[in-house]
């Protein structure tokens, strides 16, 4: 709860600040949040807190406005907290505490774009496997343009037409929710189950929420019904009343333990961008970690956004022209997130980059997944790339070298937050370490590679497990 300032904190910005978000159990309310449980009983199971002091906590964030309250039932009306613009700027203070305890108190103090012996770095993500990422969760984005770069070979009957499939209706996730577990997995142990305890939000019943919230009918609440082209090969999303889909495959968290067989890349004019510099190699002991339980879903309305999306075009690929807005899962039958650094010329890189341990490599990871976008556009996966550069620096590496998929910029750290992104700091910006995620339609993560030691086996790896989530069939290494 915020404290009665003293007459000579009045002035003082920090103070005013630690007296709205200072107290423990209010950060990690915003962090909570942050990651997608936003309703009552979700953030009292995800804390341990007591009902009494998450309802004066979350009372007291709304009244300074980090949160707001939005309506996701209406009989009888219930709603979910959600950050502000105002919490959400309180991500880069999230993960720069994050990172601080990650190098200092749990590690050496070494600046490394691998993971700190301490291992909680690897244990956070692999954690990720079978929760789904929250949803709206959008980013600037490079957006592509047709292009005269083929992206397939020639049908010799003709390019196929696209395919027209109407929006599908985004799903909801449900805070909290995790999919299917690995099947070798176990579930952590239950909390006791407290039936006789009443679970609503005590403001629910509170008479100054009665009347239904304004933003319910807003146009942000709408379904975007628009049409997306989708390569030929993207299977159709399902409908109601039409054959089930086959089911999605199980989640896997592996480490890269063999070399990729070498892929021909398509032949392309020579490039302006040199390569930031080799791979960084290494050894690190991991293990899968992490827990995952099945949950239900419910759908509700995704505020619309513009999404860059890669999509073939009779022979044609897409290219890059500016940046607009897309959401980190595309529509596509599975999406790969990988997320590096930072890419382009040397001079555009941080002094001594190549001295920072798995920092290097990362304009070679982008031209490798470009090289095999066919094969992934193929079996209707989408390619995201992410990191924290500003999204005109993207986008002038990406027209560049001819990247057709979108890269997606984190500059403001929402994904990191969101995620829990491990980071490191160079150049006076916070880096995301080097990792990928295979993540499904419901944008449940499916497959996790952390940390990435060999570049070209953990895209090939990347693409059979996206493979086998399109295809709807388990895969096992």
């Amino acid at each position: 709860m915020s404290r009665e300032l003293r007459a000579q904190d009045a002035q003082c910005s920090i103070a005013q600040a630690a007296a709205v978000i200072g107290d423990w159990w209010s950060l990690l309310i915003v962090r909570e949040v942050a990651r997608g449980h936003r309703r009552f009983e979700d953030l009292l199971g995800e804390l341990g807190i007591s009902r009494k002091i998450l309802t004066d906590r979350l009372k007291h964030l709304v009244e300074h406005g980090v949160l707001t309250r939005d309506p996701y039932q209406t009989r009888p009306v219930r709603h979910e907290y959600v950050l502000t613009d105002t919490g959400w700027a309180l991500a880069p203070l999230l993960i720069t505490m994050q990172d601080w305890a990650d190098r200092w108190l749990l590690g050496a103090g070494a600046l490394t774009a691998l993971p700190e012996s301490h291992n909680s770095e690897t244990t956070r993500v692999h954690a990720l496997l079978g929760t789904r990422i929250p949803a709206p969760l959008s980013l600037p984005a490079t957006r592509p343009r047709p292009t005269a770069r083929p992206l397939l070979p020639p049908d010799p009957e003709g390019p196929p037409t696209p395919q027209r499939t109407p929006h599908p209706h985004p799903n909801r996730t449900q805070p909290g929710e995790r999919g299917p577990s690995h099947p070798h997995e176990t579930h952590p142990p239950q909390r006791p189950s407290d039936h006789h305890l009443d679970q609503t939000d005590p403001a629910e019943r509170s008479d100054q929420f009665d009347q239904p919230h304004p933003s319910l009918h807003s146009p942000s609440a709408r379904l975007d019904l628009g049409e997306t082209v989708l390569p030929a090969s993207t299977p159709a999303p399902a409908i109601a009343g039409g054959p089930t889909p086959a089911p999605a495959p199980e989640p896997t968290s592996v480490l890269p333990s063999s070399p990729a067989s070498t892929a021909q890349p398509l032949p392309r004019p020579e490039t302006t961008v040199p390569p930031d510099s080799a791979p960084q190699v290494g050894t690190a002991t991991v293990e899968q970690v992490g827990t995952a339980t099945v949950a239900q879903i419910d759908t509700a309305a995704v505020a619309p956004v513009r999404t860059a999306t890669v999509a073939q075009v009779g022979s044609e690929v897409v290219g890059v022209t500016d940046t607009g807005w897309s959401d980190v899962v595309a529509d596509a039958g599975a999406t790969v997130l990988f997320v590096y650094p930072a890419a382009g010329s040397p001079g555009a890189l941080p002094p001594r980059w190549d001295d920072i341990p798995g920092a290097m490599g990362c304009t070679l990871e982008n031209r490798l997944f470009r090289d095999r976008l066919p094969e992934f556009a193929a079996e209707g996966i989408a390619v995201h790339g992410v990191s924290t550069q500003r999204p005109d620096e993207q986008a002038a590496f990406a027209e560049a070298e001819g990247i057709a998929f979108p890269l997606l910029s984190d500059m403001d750290l929402r994904l990191a937050a969101a995620l829990r992104l491990p980071t490191f700091r160079a150049g006076q910006a916070m880096r995301l370490k080097r990792l990928i995620l295979v993540v499904d339609r419901l944008r449940v993560v499916r497959h996790v590679i952390f940390p990435v030691l060999d570049i070209p086996t953990a895209i090939g790896q990347s693409l059979t497990a996206a493979r086998a989530i399109t295809r709807g069939r388990p895969h096992t290494y």
